[in-house]
């Protein structure tokens, strides 16, 4: 059973872009492709500050010298960037990983890149979180670079967040549904909204593990929390080396 797996049983309208020029490894070469789409929550609840220590514990996990050992020559990794409130955002397009460079400039990208802009502030149906159309994005994106989701490729798809779907629940079910067929797998990142008034934060994040868990994530998935946005650096270190590190 690969590493991937043996740590996850343990732990329990978009913006469209042209098409980019993806380079082809050296066909004699024996790495597993990966195709890794890393998404994060922009919803009103994420604040700047949030976003911010998002962005950087993506880049301080990307570059850590273990994670890039893992990485460079064990794997032909396409990467992108999207965000996601009302609306899917295609923030970093596909990049092939292939050298610590590669990494560094992804990761470096990703924290100097500004925040997406979701719609209208002053529309009612601004900021809303809409985990449906980050996912049914993200499979058009797997789609567009893996050969119709051919067996060639492992695509995983890692979504960061704080609250539970509030826009389209139909779309997340039929877009789960077709992750699922499709063998993507998804898996999660979540931390408490400590700003929300209708229970205590403490059950709400309960509630958004338990949302993630029966309907985001995929079977094969996983869903790792944390306690505070502070801890989310450390933690999406972590979470990387799950996903990406192969036995």
């Amino acid at each position: 059973m690969p590493n991937l797996m043996r740590r996850a049983f343990i732990q329990g309208a978009s913006c469209a872009l042209a098409t980019p020029y993806i380079p082809q490894v050296n066909a004699s070469t024996a790495l597993e492709r990966v195709n890794f789409q890393l998404i994060n929550d922009i919803s009103s609840s994420i604040k700047d500050g949030d976003l911010y220590l998002e962005k950087e514990g993506l880049k301080a996990a990307l570059t850590d010298p273990f994670i890039m050992d893992a990485i460079i020559g064990k794997t032909d990794l396409l990467v992108s960037y999207n965000e996601f409130g009302t609306y899917a955002h295609n923030v970093i397009d596909w990049r092939r990983i292939t050298s610590q460079s590669d990494l560094i400039s992804f990761a470096d990208a990703i924290t100097s890149v500004g925040r997406s802009v979701d719609g209208d502030v002053s529309s009612s149906r601004s900021y809303t979180t809409a985990i449906s159309r980050a996912y049914d994005n993200a499979l058009a994106r797997f789609a567009s670079i893996s050969d119709n989701f051919t067996d060639s490729a492992r695509n995983v798809m890692d979504i960061s967040g704080d609250g539970m779907e509030n826009e389209d629940n139909e779309l997340l079910i039929l877009s789960r549904q077709r992750a699922i067929s499709k063998g993507v797998q998804s898996n999660a990142i979540i931390f408490p909204d400590m700003e929300v008034s209708a229970i205590t934060p403490e059950e709400y994040f309960e509630n958004v593990h338990d949302f993630y868990q029966n309907n985001v994530i995929t079977p094969e998935g996983f869903v790792m929390r944390v306690w505070s946005i502070y801890d989310y650096p450390p933690a999406i270190r972590e979470k990387l080396e799950i996903e990406l590190m192969l036995s």
